[in-house]
């Protein structure tokens, strides 16, 4: 299902994932969406705005500036980011310097 958002979505940085039927995107307050989808996916219910941190977490674990996380998210400075996921950055720092010994020897 997300391949085929994927290739729509190709080339267009500010579509939207998920959509009423419109197209337009879904509004935050309408959680009862996100919950049938969650339950029709067979997955636990968490809040949508959840999200955000997983979206977070995962580009910092994958190794993207932090900068740019912050600008996504809508930061005006790194610091709000670092204070939230420093254990994040922690351990995406780890990973990346394991990488980097590994390709140097």
């Amino acid at each position: 299902m997300l391949d085929v958002v994927r290739q729509k979505s190709e080339g267009e940085p500010n579509a939207y994932v998920f959509t009423k039927p419109d197209g337009k995107p879904i509004d935050k307050h309408l959680d009862r969406i996100w919950t049938r989808a969650l339950k029709k996916a067979g997955l636990r219910h968490r809040p949508a705005y959840q999200l955000r941190h997983t979206f977070a977490t995962q580009r910092i674990v994958d190794g993207f500036s932090l900068t740019y996380v912050a600008k996504v998210l809508g930061h005006s400075t790194i610091e709000s980011l670092v204070r939230h996921y420093a254990g994040w950055v922690d351990s995406a720092t780890q990973e990346n310097d394991e990488k980097l010994r590994n390709s140097i020897g």
